[in-house]
């Protein structure tokens, strides 16, 4: 009975979802204090980036509370802190009504493009994906009040999420390959209840994990963090 529970856990880790080969996701969290020079405006846009091959598509909330967004253009090559010059127009925002639980009005700034709205996708050189694979690109937020610039993030990239490779269970030992987040660092943790967890390794990925205690526990659960 506890090689077929084990079993279960080893098949029920190796169907974990992740991003569709190709497409690499991107994050920017849009603030005032990021814009140069910073302001104190306390409205937090996001921002969130699909590069699918070479062409970049996007999808850009603001809240519209506060001010009344404007423009969105895409910026760089420049770290946080100096300005860079446009490199995309994110075409004009649609806005939307706030909800009956509080949630405030927002404009979006989004692709495809559908004129006189939205705008993109954009096609990339090599260069440029280089670029923005190396956070040297950011979106500003413009206003009639602040028209060099309310709010500013920068375009991040977001980690593969850590997948867990079913490999063996032999020798009273289960054995499974950690992969997807090559040069992370991640710690492998067990549970018996998906509750309580407890740290067994930390290694860099790519690695293979061997639990030589597997067999002391009627059941146990798998966990990779990175």
């Amino acid at each position: 009975m506890k090689q077929l529970v084990l079993l279960f856990t080893m098949l029920a880790c190796a169907v974990q979802p992740a991003q569709a080969q190709g497409t690499v996701q991107f994050k920017a969290i849009l603030t005032g204090a990021s814009e140069v020079p910073p302001n104190n405006d306390p409205t937090i846009g996001t921002g969130t980036f699909w590069l699918d091959g070479n062409l970049l598509s996007f999808l850009v909330n603001v809240p519209s509370d506060n001010f009344i967004p404007q423009s969105a253009y895409i910026h760089g090559p420049a770290l946080l802190g100096p300005n860079g010059p446009i490199l995309f127009d994110l075409g004009g925002p649609v806005f939307h009504s706030g909800s009956s639980q509080g949630d405030p009005p927002f404009a979006s700034f989004f692709s495809p493009a559908a004129p006189p709205l939205g705008a993109g996708p954009f096609p990339l050189t090599a260069a440029q994906i280089n670029e923005l694979e190396s956070g040297l690109w950011y979106v500003n937020i413009t206003s009639a009040m602040l028209p060099d610039g309310q709010l500013r993030g920068q375009i991040l990239a977001v980690p593969e999420r850590a997948l867990l490779s079913c490999v063996a269970y032999t020798n009273n030992q289960f054995r499974f390959a950690i992969t997807g987040v090559t040069g992370y660092s991640c710690i492998i943790q067990a549970s018996t209840n998906l509750e309580s967890w407890v740290s067994l390794e930390t290694n860099t990925c790519p690695y293979t994990f061997t639990d030589t205690s597997a067999t002391n526990y009627p059941y146990r659960f798998y966990r990779a963090i990175h």
